[in-house]
């Protein structure tokens, strides 16, 4: 005689093989945890380009040349600088490299 399956059996195969079959559960985290992670890789990453942008920089300051006399005086005669030179204090021609000391 065979044996057959009763129907709790089988009802509870059945609901072993939807369980294997369904997608896995997403985890369960708090959206304060995920807005917080979030906001801080993209601090991270801001930091991360601004200090590159700032090493760039710094790079180019040092490699520039310094400028001739003549367009020293001309850059001092122009109105516009000269009426911010007069506002903020100063001449151009006092800015000096340390080389130059």
């Amino acid at each position: 005689a065979a044996v057959s399956e009763t129907p709790i059996i089988s009802h509870l195969i059945e609901e072993k093989a939807a369980e294997a079959l369904a997608p896995a559960a997403l985890v369960n985290v708090p959206w304060q945890w995920t807005v917080g992670i979030a906001w801080l890789c993209g601090s991270g990453i801001w930091w991360l380009l601004a200090g590159y942008r700032l090493l760039r920089f710094h790079r180019a300051v040092r490699s520039a040349r310094p400028v001739s006399p003549e367009l020293r005086a001309r850059f001092e005669e122009d109105p516009i600088v000269r009426a911010m030179l007069e506002r903020f204090g100063g001449r151009i021609s006092e800015v000096k490299r340390r080389s130059e000391d």
